[in-house]
């Protein structure tokens, strides 16, 4: 399931380290992209939590123009939410992982686990 929230959190500022990774692979490997590659793959590689913001900056920012660093700095204001967001899900996120392998072992599931696997976890009113 990769890191927790708690381990990513503990590790410093997430944007900052997705930013400076894109840019440090471009550079080992001497990619050359269109500004709006470079932004879409920043984008892209944000986790679930970031979704909502990711959404914002590719409504309000134009990505052919924008740079990697006005992005940054435009989804730095949101950071703090978006920390919160992810230690709230993360219960939720270990318990539909865990029942999500014990169905692939071939465990059998109650309904209650079964109805709890296929909610896709959206509040009403946000699908």
């Amino acid at each position: 399931m990769g890191e927790s929230c708690s381990e990513l959190l503990m590790q410093g500022d997430l944007l900052t380290k997705q930013k400076d990774s894109l840019i440090n692979d471009m550079n080992i490997y001497k990619m050359k992209m269109e500004q709006f590659q470079v932004n879409t793959k920043f984008l892209n590689s944000l986790p679930p939590e970031w979704s909502k913001f990711v959404t914002d900056v590719k409504l309000v920012k134009d990505l052919h123009t924008s740079n990697l660093y006005q992005l940054h700095a435009y989804l730095e204001q949101h950071e703090l939410h978006a920390n919160e967001v992810c230690i709230m899900r993360e219960p939720w996120y270990k318990e539909k992982s865990m029942l999500a392998e014990a169905q692939e072992a071939r465990q059998i599931l109650d309904e209650e686990q079964l109805a709890f696997l296929a909610d896709p976890g959206i509040p009403a009113g946000q699908a």
